[in-house]
């Protein structure tokens, strides 16, 4: 449907202002209309209003003009159409409309809709139709008055119910379009509250129609007051963001939860509604159980309980001298956060530094202010003295304590009305340390412990702290080896990853230190140690001396040394290239050992010591350095034949071998046998050699090169051949 935009007029009629204070909060079109008599007092009266057209009254008959009813028809069309009806209440006929430069014209219709005419079957009275709701149809109507006769007043009724039976309905009709009423209601989106505090907030919308917002009504009441509270701004003419500002202060300051009422009407009276409500404290917060703790000269803390039913945003502190008054809190406000106290749940603190007031002594004022977040404040105040020590000193100047011993340090502060506090320290904690004169020894060591006022004054104690030295680590002594003379190996002693300093921290006395058995050494405490610790250490038998090989064959060698004087026995190792390790093969009482059942033309090594046994205990001498040795070649087996003009001899391989001797004799006698070849491949097993006329007699033997020389396996049977 096209419409002409009109203006609402700037005045609202009282009925209509009734309905919508009674109207629905969460409604978003409009509502049913009640019927209501409603009495004339004044010509040019407004009792209705529909689609921001007037229906007005006046106390003398107007049954023409202006004032009648056929008036309020023509002019409703008119503004809100923009057409012309006239011939109204025509006997037998229907109402006529023009329109300039449009088709336009009324249609009897059966089902009326808002907006139509309504015409009385008498042709008598016209109204235009207000809402439908079945078969009930709701009227605006002008000129339709009668007097009271029970009070005499002249009253009329409006939004006067029918049937739709009882009357005729017309429709316009504008260029073949049939048109209907706007009735679609503003559209309210983003209604919030912002800027909440204890003055109030403001209430802001967007607000759009299809037509236009004529204007846009706010209204609010504290829940607690309920809906008689209400109190209304208008803003008129609205742009699409539309605010309102809500005072706390028109409503007494209650602490209570408000509700807005947002109502948006456009042009024709359509009008929607959104409620939004938001809890305002305005109780200030409390504070309690302040105190003041940690008095010195460098400052002091003050700390409260804070509470409120919103929540504390935060707590100031705000501190000035007496001496320089006010002026202090200048810098310190114009920092913004220079005296914002930390807040943790309901508790507030905040240290106040004298430096930051010029290390002034004397009265301390400090404020507290309590936010919450609403931006309600309470205050305390508090007042403290700052009056630091003259001078400190201690009831010692020297203690020695043993290592986890303590000692109380007593202080004596100096001056007048005192509030100043101390702290302890130590110049070597891992030596000695202090808590609050405590001092407790922690290792051998000197240390000075100071007590200082929080002005810088001190006083200072010497701590020497002692250690028992049987409390000390000491390092295993190694074995000695007997000498003949008295042995005094070094002894290593730690406390901690420091070692130690023979005759600074120790002395050492050694006693049974010559011979083979057990030696003991007596450690005695020096300086910073106390107390006595023993310690043994082992003599064992020396080296053995003359150890070597005797004899080797092709499956044994054997061994000798010189007798060790008081050995218990000696010890066989041989070398295992496996485990790469020595390993003992034998306990023997002489002085010589035969190691059997070798491999021939093998490398083996030994070493052997002595060791002396007593009281089940066992002292190990000193190994001799290794001794090498190569077993021999086996027994060769051989044999031989004639072959041509010499004789061809063989014998079996022996493996790790250097190589093969073949010795020939004319008559076999011992002595008789020269050297007839020798072969240097190992891997040989025959070889041709050249023969005696008659009788020849051979034998063959292997052979190892060791070091240089050779070392010979024993030599076959003798082979006796004839050639």
């Amino acid at each position: 449907m096209t419409t002409p935009l009109k203006r609402i007029p700037a005045f609202i009629c009282a009925l209509c202002m009734i309905l919508t204070l009674l109207a629905d909060l969460g409604t978003t079109k409009a509502l049913a209309y009640d019927e209501q008599t409603v009495e004339i007092t004044k010509d040019g009266q407004v009792v209705d209003t529909f689609q921001g057209v007037d229906a007005e009254y006046v106390t003398y008959t107007s049954n023409t003009g202006y004032y009648c009813c056929a008036g309020y028809v023509s002019r409703f069309y008119s503004e809100i159409y923009g057409v012309t009806v006239y011939n109204i209440n025509m006997v037998d006929d229907k109402p006529s409309v023009s329109m300039y430069g449009h088709s336009a014209e009324l249609k009897a219709v059966k089902n009326p809709l808002p907006g139509d005419i309504m015409q009385n079957k008498d042709y008598s009275h016209v109204a235009v139709v207000k809402e439908v709701n079945g078969s009930e149809v709701t009227l605006i109507e002008q000129n339709y008055k009668w007097t009271d006769y029970a009070t005499g007043k002249l009253v009329t009724r409006i939004n006067r119910k029918c049937t739709v039976s009882e009357n005729y309905y017309y429709r316009l009709y504008i260029d073949g379009e049939e048109q209907k009423l706007d009735q679609s209601a503003p559209s309210i989106s983003g209604a919030k509250a912002s800027k909440i505090s204890a003055d109030g907030y403001t209430v802001s919308a967007n607000v759009t129609d299809n037509t236009e917002v004529s204007y846009v009504k706010f209204g609010t009441y504290p829940k607690s007051k309920g809906k008689s509270a209400l109190k209304w701004s208008t803003v008129y003419n609205p742009s699409r963001y539309v605010s309102s500002a809500v005072k706390t202060s028109d409503f007494g300051d209650l602490d209570d939860t408000y509700v807005t009422i947002i109502r948006a009407y456009d042009k024709y009276g359509n009008m929607s509604s959104k409620t939004l409500s938001a809890y305002i404290d305005t109780t200030p917060p409390k504070i309690s159980n302040v105190k003041i703790s940690g008095i010195t000269a460098k400052g002091y803390t003050v700390t409260c309980t804070v509470s409120d039913s919103s929540g504390i945003e935060n707590v100031k502190f705000p501190t000035w001298t007496a001496k320089n008054s006010t002026d202090d809190l200048e810098s310190g406000w114009a920092s913004g956060t220079a005296y914002d106290g930390a807040v943790n749940g309901s508790k507030a603190s905040f240290y106040v530094s004298t430096a930051d007031h010029n290390n002034e002594t004397g009265e301390y004022t400090t404020r507290i202010y309590a936010y919450d977040t609403y931006g309600n404040k309470s205050r305390k105040t508090v007042t403290v003295k700052i009056s630091p020590a003259t001078g400190i000193s201690l009831n010692v100047q020297s203690i020695t304590i043993e290592k986890g011993q303590s000692a109380r340090l007593e202080h004596t502060l100096k001056g007048s009305d005192v509030t100043d506090e101390v702290t302890w320290s130590s110049s070597n904690k891992n030596t000695a340390s202090v808590s609050g004169g405590n001092v407790v020894g922690k290792n051998a060591g000197t240390a000075t412990i100071t007590a200082e006022t929080s002005g810088g004054k001190t006083a200072k104690c010497s701590v020497t702290v002692t250690e028992d030295i049987a409390d000390m680590t000491f390092e295993k002594i190694d074995d000695q080896y007997y000498t003949g003379s008295a042995l005094k190996p070094e002894i290593t002693v730690k406390n901690g990853s420091r070692k130690l300093v023979k005759g600074i921290d120790y002395t050492a006395v050694y006693s049974a230190n010559v011979k083979t058995g057990t030696a003991q050494v007596t450690v005695k405490g020096k300086g910073l140690y106390s107390g006595t610790k023993k310690l043994t250490f082992k003599i064992c038998p020396s080296q053995l001396k003359n150890a070597k090989v005797s004899k080797t064959g092709g499956n044994y060698i054997s061994l000798t040394w010189s007798k060790y004087n008081g050995a218990s026995g000696y010890y066989v190792y041989r070398y295992d290239p496996y485990a790469k390790t020595y390993k003992r093969i034998a306990d023997v009482k002489t002085n010589s050992y035969k190691d059997s059942k070798l491999a021939s033309c093998a490398s083996y090594k030994y070493k052997v010591r002595a060791y002396y046994s007593k009281d089940k205990t066992v002292y190990y001498g000193k190994a001799t350095e290794a001794i090498s040795a190569v077993t021999n070649p086996l027994k060769t087996k051989a044999s031989a034949v004639s072959s041509g003009s010499g004789i061809k001899v063989k014998w079996n391989m022996q493996k790790n071998s250097s190589g093969y001797q073949i010795y020939i004799s004319k008559t076999g006698k011992d002595g008789s046998f020269s050297l007839a070849k020798t072969i240097t491949e190992p891997a040989a097993v025959s070889q041709k050699i050249s023969s005696y006329s008659g009788w020849n007699y051979i034998k063959v033997r292997a052979f190892k090169n060791v070091g240089g020389k050779r070392q010979y396996g024993i030599c076959s049977d003798v082979i006796k051949i004839r050639v």
